[in-house]
């Protein structure tokens, strides 16, 4: 590790970007996605749409705050995979009322659902990045 201080802080806010970003790609997916395909492909379409905006928003991310070790790309994803987890079960139960059947059915890659991308993204991505640079 360098001797620059590991800024932690920043890859927590940086999260809370990637969450608007999710948000913001749920509601094209809602508005404009939906009414002109099937739910299954609106979901999956916007899965990917996801995943190359998180990889675009990870790219300036890391370009501008470099991380220094493969502990510290490891602490960030496994940290930004427990947040989303976090949040997503928190709003999915406590503000969508839905079931864990119905939360856990999202991860079924056998149905065709590829949100499981999305946490596996999140976990892997700073270390990629770091073996990358």
């Amino acid at each position: 590790m360098s001797g620059s201080p590991f800024p932690f802080g920043v890859y927590l806010l940086a999260w809370l970007g990637m969450m608007v970003l999710a948000i913001v790609n749920g509601a094209v997916r809602e508005y404009w996605m939906a009414p002109r395909m099937s739910a299954l492909a609106a979901h999956q379409c916007s899965t990917l749409l996801l995943l190359a905006l998180l990889f675009l928003y990870g790219h300036l991310l890391f370009s501008r705050v470099p991380l220094t070790s493969a502990g510290q790309a490891i602490s960030v994803g496994g940290c930004w995979v427990l947040l989303t987890l976090a949040f997503e079960c928190g709003v999915g139960r406590l503000v969508g009322k839905r079931s864990w059947r119905v939360l856990l059915g999202e991860y079924n890659l056998l149905a065709g659902r590829l949100w499981l991308l999305v946490p596996l993204w999140l976990l892997f991505f700073p270390l990629l990045w770091w073996l990358a640079g």
